[in-house]
């Protein structure tokens, strides 16, 4: 059995999954947007609720 080791990016405007192995070959990788919350011009939010949501649906999709 070889390790593979699972990479997580969460961005401003995306989040990144993928599954690598020892030699860094990416086996699997999966993207979705996420939407940001524009309080007022030159402010914005994002919802942790919608990271989590994204990271469980990337990894599974892995």
């Amino acid at each position: 059995m070889r390790d593979l080791y699972l990479a997580i990016d969460v961005g401003t405007g995306s989040l990144r999954a993928a599954l690598v192995d020892q030699s860094g070959r990416i086996l699997a990788f999966a993207h979705r947007e996420h939407d940001q919350i524009v309080l007022r011009f030159g402010r914005s939010e994002q919802s942790p609720a919608a990271w989590w949501s994204g990271i469980r649906a990337r990894c599974a999709r892995c």
